[in-house]
């Protein structure tokens, strides 16, 4: 399921120091989203949004739920589109 895919790559990020500097050196968003299907990462923006929701609702702590965010919208600036919003 494509946003089992986006919940692994977002727990990825937040895991791997290498992988976030990794993503830093995509050219543009399409060598960003060339590089993630390459790494067997597939899912639309909607798909990402929903997993982001779901790591949100999951998380256990307030630092939890920041972090989340925060990869989160690093990710979605690369690949130029706007942060996601929290309430």
């Amino acid at each position: 399921m494509a946003i089992n895919n986006a919940v692994k790559l977002i727990n990825r990020i937040r895991d791997s120091r290498t992988l976030r500097a990794s993503l830093y050196t995509c050219e543009n968003p399409i060598d960003l989203e060339n590089y993630v299907k390459s790494l067997g990462y597939s899912f639309t923006y909607s798909e990402f949004e929903d997993a982001f929701r779901k790591l949100l609702l999951s998380s256990h702590s307030h630092e939890d739920a920041f972090q989340i965010t925060e990869i989160c919208n690093m990710y979605l600036l690369l690949l130029g589109k706007a942060p996601l919003e929290t309430y």
